[in-house]
This record gives C-alpha cells, sequence and structure tokens, in this order.
C-alpha cells in the first residue's frame, strides 16, 4: 500500500522498483536505478549475480578513478615541491654566496696589503662585518622555520598586544628611516588582553612589518593595528577574536599568487631578479617569513590571510583567540 501511495508510483505509474547503492569503503557514491512501466509484465525479474557483478564493476572503476586522481594530486604537488625547493636552493645559494665572496674578496685584500691606513681598514671591517650579520641572519631565518615546524605548542601568557605592536613600530622605524616611510599605529583601546608566545608572536608580526616595508616604496606607508574582530569571518569557531594587522600601500600581490604565499621557500621576487637586504625596495630572504608566521598563527589556534591589489597594496591579517 505504501508503494502504490507513492506520488513518483502514481505520476509514472510504476509497477516494480529496484534500487541498491553503489558504494566504495563503506561511503556511498551512488544509486543503481531500475524501474517497470510495462503494463504486461508488471514483474520485475533479475538475475541476482549479474546484478551483483554489475555492481562490484562499477565500484571497482570509481575506487580506481579516485586512487588514480589522488596519485595525480600527489604527483603534481611533489613536482611544485620540487621545483620550489630548487628555486629556494638557488636563494640559499645567492644568500649565501654574496656575503661570502664580499668576506673572501675584503680577506684577499688584507693578505696583499697588512699595511692600510685607519680609513680602510675601518671600511674593510665594516664590509666584513655587515657581511658576517648577513650570514647570521640567513642561517638563522633557516633555523627559526625549522623551530617552529617542529613544535607541537607554545608556552602561553597573558600578554598586551599593544606592548608588541609599539615595540615593533619603535625597531622597524629605525630600519625604515632611510627610506623615508611613515610607521603609523591604529590600536582599538581597551583591548582584553589574549595569551601568546610573547617571542613568537613578536617574531611574526615584525617579519610582517619588514615584508610590508619591502615591497612598498620610499616615502610609502605601513599601518600596524589591532581590534577586536568586526565580520563574523574574522571571528574563530564564532567567537571572538583579536584582529591584529598589517597594511602597505605598496606594490601589492597578484591575484595569482595569493593562493602561494604561505608555502615555505614561495618567493614572490623571480629567482632573477632577487635582491639581498633588510628593507630595501623589493628586497627579499628565503621566503620563509610568511611560510613561519602562518605557522606561529596555527600554534596560537589562530588564523591568517591576506588581501590585496595589485599596486595598491596589501593587507595582512592575523586572528587571536581572546582569553578566556
Amino acid at each position: 500500500n505504501r508503494f502504490k501511495a507513492a506520488i513518483s508510483v502514481q505520476d509514472y505509474q510504476l509497477h516494480t522498483i529496484f534500487c541498491v547503492p553503489i558504494s566504495v569503503d563503506a561511503d556511498t557514491f551512488g544509486f543503481l536505478y531500475l524501474d517497470n512501466m510495462d503494463d504486461n509484465s508488471r514483474a520485475m525479474y533479475l538475475k541476482q549475480e549479474i546484478i551483483t557483478l554489475f555492481i562490484e564493476q562499477i565500484s571497482i572503476a570509481i575506487k580506481n578513478a579516485m586512487l588514480y586522481e589522488n596519485l595525480l594530486q600527489k604527483s603534481t604537488e611533489l613536482n611544485t615541491f620540487e621545483m620550489l625547493k630548487d628555486e629556494f636552493m638557488a636563494i640559499v645559494s645567492h644568500e649565501l654566496n654574496t656575503p661570502l665572496t664580499t668576506l673572501q674578496s675584503y680577506v684577499s685584500r688584507l693578505k696583499r696589503n697588512l699595511y692600510v691606513d685607519e680609513d680602510e681598514r675601518k671600511e674593510i671591517l665594516n664590509k666584513i662585518e655587515n657581511s658576517v650579520k648577513k650570514l647570521i641572519v640567513t642561517t638563522g631565518d633557516i633555523n627559526t622555520m625549522n623551530t617552529y615546524n617542529l613544535k607541537k605548542s607554545l608556552s602561553m601568557a597573558p600578554v598586551d598586544i599593544s606592548e608588541i605592536l609599539e615595540l615593533v613600530q619603535q625597531e622597524v622605524e629605525i630600519l625604515s628611516r632611510k627610506r623615508k616611510m611613515f610607521i603609523r599605529l591604529e590600536i582599538e583601546k581597551d583591548l582584553p588582553q589574549v595569551m601568546v608566545n610573547w617571542e613568537a608572536l613578536h617574531l611574526m608580526i615584525y617579519n610582517l612589518v619588514l615584508n610590508a616595508i619591502r615591497f612598498t616604496n620610499d616615502f610609502g606607508t605601513v599601518v600596524i593595528g589591532a581590534r577586536k574582530a568586526a565580520f563574523q569571518q574574522e571571528k574563530l569557531n564564532g567567537k571572538d577574536s583579536l584582529v591584529i594587522y598589517v597594511q602597505d600601500n605598496g606594490i601589492g600581490i597578484p591575484e595569482y599568487q595569493l593562493k602561494n604565499v604561505f608555502r615555505k621557500f614561495y618567493e614572490l621576487n623571480e629567482i632573477y631578479a632577487h635582491k639581498s637586504g633588510t628593507v630595501e625596495y623589493r628586497s627579499s630572504g628565503l621566503g620563509l617569513g610568511l611560510s613561519t608566521s602562518k605557522r606561529i598563527a596555527e600554534l596560537h589556534k589562530g588564523n591568517i590571510w591576506i588581501k590585496s591589489k595589485e599596486n595598491e597594496g596589501t593587507t595582512v591579517f592575523v586572528t587571536l583567540p581572546l582569553k578566556p
């Protein structure tokens, strides 16, 4: 009676229906559906062995297609990683060879002429010191990335976020002074404390601001800000969060590169255009800064994303859970 009362049965004048799920590893992907509208033979006669074999063949075909798609995806990811690794090695080679070549040059100069005047001696020692500092920074970036990638958690303590932002502003103002840039703070009043690892969060914000400076023209503006979440997408699991942002009016990031900027070794500059430096325009390092920042945000159970428009500027947002 239930079968005859069904609307679809009445509308299509169905006499018999056969329906069986098509499953792969306990997941249902579809159904084999047969119906009979023949008034002369209302019953449906099926051979169970044939139907079972047919269903099994469909399931095998689906599983093979899934395995092939997964294999293809892994192959693409592996090729992409290999390409990024090769680019990374080229950048590391550049970052290490430049200061090492400088060191070798000035050491050879001293060996050829042991008796140099005071001014020349100071110049040589300054160049050597700068080259050593560059090597320390490069190896430090690699060690930092490895440190945070290996960590499963961080020790946390309540922190007033304005203290970190103000410190970063002071640090980068000194570095960006020669480029006549304006570093501005925008901190919402009466922000609650957040549970963070002070060292890790300071490193993340410092790196984000350095990136903003590098890809902003001389006399440009970089804004370091913090506020409570104002939009639903800024909340974490539907709960209020603290939003930290670094905004610049620089060259921006092409849309096709946005999905890759947080990947290890990814560098916005082309290899052939790679320039070393701390805050020089369009200079860059190893392509580890944003990847490390993403990992630090994850260790804080937070989120990080970028909004950017080419030739207009970039804003990096970081959301952190508020202290319970």
